[in-house]
């Protein structure tokens, strides 16, 4: 675990979030929704939180799920709506570096990624209080970067 994310891992911990640590990054909880926090091995002044697999974008609902997306998109600031693997994620990336207050950084994003959750289930999902997954941790597709 990179000095970064071992921060990262001590303020979620700090906020009452217990993080798990998995293959591509942390993994916890926050108001019944599954986030991931990772770093990009590539690019390390990037870091992203996601809150992943939201919706299962359906054939009926396809130019429903689009429009959300895009309403998302264009009304919260920092967190961009995407369709992955057939599922909307929200994802939150910023740039990083020692003069970035990291604490302040991780509460805004996981308040950001929390408003464009209720904002995209206020426009398409009936049931917006169901958590989008069991009681399991998300794990990242295989496909994905590893932090």
């Amino acid at each position: 675990m990179d000095e970064v994310t071992k921060k990262v891992c001590k303020i979620l911990k700090k906020e009452g979030l217990m993080p798990k640590m998995c293959e591509s990054g942390l993994n916890f909880k926050y108001q019944m929704l599954h986030y991931a926090y990772r770093r990009d091995e590539d690019d390390d002044h990037y870091i992203t939180f996601v809150i992943p697999g939201i919706f299962d974008v359906e054939k009926e609902k396809i130019v429903e799920a689009f429009c959300a997306i895009n309403t998302v998109n264009v009304s919260i600031k920092y967190v961009k709506a995407v369709v992955y693997d057939s599922e909307v994620w929200l994802s939150f990336e910023h740039f990083y570096d020692v003069s970035t207050n990291l604490e302040d950084l991780v509460r805004t994003a996981i308040t950001a990624l929390y408003a464009a959750y209720h904002k995209f289930a206020s426009l398409l999902v009936e049931d917006e209080v169901e958590c989008p997954h069991g009681e399991e941790y998300f794990a990242f597709p295989a496909d994905t970067m590893a932090c």
